[in-house]
């Protein structure tokens, strides 16, 4: 059994009432803290599902967002680009954008400081993001900003995170339990599923909307309905379900693979150099396995590959 999908489905939400409550709870605090006057550090997006607001500082961490909606990675928006800056732009999840660390300790900050102003290192990661969103935003982030060199961050949750479309259904998170969009993969092609709903006011009501619980049940892989219900309560008895894990497990390496493909034709495309960068995990539900393996066995260049296992450690 992958340990992975396995703590993916442990920490999910049992019932869709469960995540029509994750949803209200977020509704209401998010409103009163508009109420309150407090920083809104991340916000629901139509195109990314969520996204950093620009100028922001967290209103309990410290992060701070530039004039772009970047983590920051130097005290001023813009640094000097001269004329043989190269500017680089990294995408990922949390491990990018540096969750509970201070601007200055992030290591995407301090890869901007060993540039010492011949390069201009864009932090795009945002919290919880899954490849898609990450693919997403880097495409986005390319047509205002010139980029030379893109680099997308992989990291076991991200795998799991690119067969779902309502993060509710994998996590009572209770500050992003939030609508993303996801790709499907359709006879070899990748489709992009757009986000379902983004209005705070209609979070938790698009759980009653019969087209998009329909839409949802076809296309998000942990859509709580009788079958994953009953996968759960057979889990908890120990059955041997070898054979539901690759459910998930198949569709979410060629989906990842096929993201990342996407990833290196675009820049290739676009002249800009592509980077994949593995990043491990060591601790925690969602240690790195073998699923890198598999899916750098399946890339069509894997010479845009820096894989970072053999380079942390786990101290």
């Amino acid at each position: 059994m992958n340990r992975n999908i396995k703590s993916y489905m442990h920490l999910g939400n049992r019932t869709l009432s469960d995540a029509r409550d994750c949803l209200q709870d977020y509704q209401i605090r998010i409103q009163q803290r508009i109420s309150d006057g407090v920083n809104l550090y991340v916000i629901p997006d139509r195109k990314l599902g969520w996204r950093n607001v620009p100028d922001a500082t967290h209103p309990i961490w410290q992060y701070s967002t530039n004039t772009f909606g970047n983590r920051r990675t130097s005290r001023a928006d813009f640094i000097n680009e001269g004329n043989h800056i190269l500017n680089i732009a990294i995408a990922g999840n949390s491990y990018v954008h540096g969750d509970e660390s201070l601007d200055e300790d992030t290591w995407v900050w301090q890869l901007q400081e060993a540039c010492q102003g011949e390069g201009i290192v864009h932090n795009l990661g945002v919290s919880a993001y899954a490849t898609d969103q990450s693919y997403l935003r880097l495409k986005e982030f390319t047509k205002t900003t010139k980029i030379d060199v893109a680099v997308l961050a992989l990291t076991t949750t991200d795998i799991f995170r690119n067969l779902n479309l309502c993060r509710a259904f994998i996590l009572n998170d209770k500050e992003i339990p939030l609508f993303k969009p996801r790709f499907s993969l359709e006879d070899g092609t990748l489709r992009l599923l757009e986000v379902v709903a983004y209005e705070v006011d209609e979070l938790s009501d698009a759980l009653k909307d019969r087209a998009i619980l329909k839409f949802l049940r076809k296309h998000d892989y942990f859509f709580p309905d009788e079958k994953n219900q009953l996968f759960q309560i057979l889990r908890r008895f120990h059955v041997p379900l070898k054979s539901e894990w690759r459910r998930f497990h198949n569709p979410a390496i060629e989906l990842t693979s096929s993201i990342l493909n996407s990833f290196v034709a675009f820049c290739r495309e676009n002249d800009i150099t592509p980077i994949i960068l593995i990043l491990p995990v060591y601790w925690g539900a969602f240690k790195a396995g073998t699923e890198f393996d598999e899916i750098t066995a399946k890339l069509d260049d894997a010479s845009v590959i820096v894989d970072a296992r053999s380079i942390f450690t786990t101290y």
